[in-house]
């Protein structure tokens, strides 16, 4: 969904925070494969990874509050609205709602990864990657040094 809706949430957002946070998506589908290979071979338990999806929900609203709170702390001069208007507002309810069964989906006993849809911004992402690019600024807003002074 982040990767899908990129232009909604990142697009406004500086280059350069942008361009990692998308960069990060694109590493965990990587990531995401060798984790339940990983887990499939050292635990072995489907049972396990359900017992821990509420844990994983947890972590992740913590993780999105914490993240909130330091932009809060670091960017004091951005307008208090900035903090309050969720992007998540602009996307439909129907692929919200896709994300969280997809993950819910993906820790019920059989899931095979072979099977995800992989989003069109990942190979764009490989593609600026494997020619070179500078990839660090490669989506969002560059901020105008001279305004800035």
């Amino acid at each position: 969904m982040f990767l899908g809706y990129r232009d909604v949430l990142f697009a406004a957002g500086d280059a350069c925070v942008a361009s990692l946070t998308l960069w990060h998506f694109c590493e965990e589908i990587e990531y995401r494969s060798s984790a339940l290979g990983i887990h499939n071979h050292a635990v072995g338990s489907d049972f396990y990874r359900i017992r821990m999806t509420p844990k994983f929900y947890r972590h992740s609203g913590r993780v999105f509050a914490f993240l909130a709170g330091e932009f809060r702390r670091h960017v004091p001069d951005e307008p208090a609205i900035m903090f309050e208007q969720l992007p998540f507002a602009k996307i439909p309810g129907k692929d919200k709602r896709a994300a969280v069964f997809g993950v819910l989906g993906s820790q019920l006993p059989g899931h095979n990864l072979g099977h995800q849809r992989i989003p069109k911004h990942y190979a764009d992402w490989n593609r600026h990657y494997d020619a070179g690019e500078d990839v660090t600024q490669i989506y969002g807003q560059h901020a105008n040094m001279a305004n800035a002074a």
